[in-house]
């Protein structure tokens, strides 16, 4: 068996067990749906409305997203690795990880903060501004807001 013909059957079998456990992530949930009742849902609208909602509103929306997400993931790995010539290339390198931080602490500081300025009196008809009172956040707000606050300055002061 030559090299081609090993890397052919390989990618083959990669293929089938790819497809394979797409259709299990797409069947599997809180409702089982058979495989039986995935085809007619997928090549009829003959099949059940609640299976239908679910399959086209859920499930295949979440293991698309799940697919497109892998591949991104590997091909900006794979670019690293290529960009770097090291195979063990992460991406602590370029300081993806922490730029990823920052980003998720800002999101979630700006999320807790956000509402309140577009809620607030700023945005209200003067004969309004009276009637709203100011809130205290829940405790897990607090606390979010409180971890994304120290990501936020160990961050900076790296």
């Amino acid at each position: 068996m030559t090299n081609n013909s090993k890397n052919a059957l390989l990618y083959s079998g990669l293929a089938l067990l790819f497809i394979g456990l797409l259709l299990t992530d797409i069947c599997l949930g809180s409702i089982l749906i058979s495989p039986a009742e995935l085809f007619s849902a997928i090549t009829s609208n003959q099949a059940d409305n609640g299976i239908m909602s679910i399959l086209y509103n859920f499930r295949l929306p979440k293991a698309l997203t799940a697919c497109v997400a892998g591949a991104g993931l590997a091909v900006a790995g794979s670019l690293m690795q290529t960009l770097f010539a090291n195979p063990l290339a992460g991406p602590y390198v370029l300081g993806i990880s922490s730029g990823a931080g920052l980003g998720v602490a800002l999101l979630l500081l700006g999320s807790t903060l956000l509402p309140a300025f577009l809620i607030g009196n700023i945005w209200l008809p003067e004969s309004e501004k009276h009637q709203h009172e100011i809130t205290i956040p829940s405790l897990p707000k607090l606390i979010v807001s409180g971890s994304a606050t120290q990501i936020t300055a160990t961050q900076i002061q790296k």
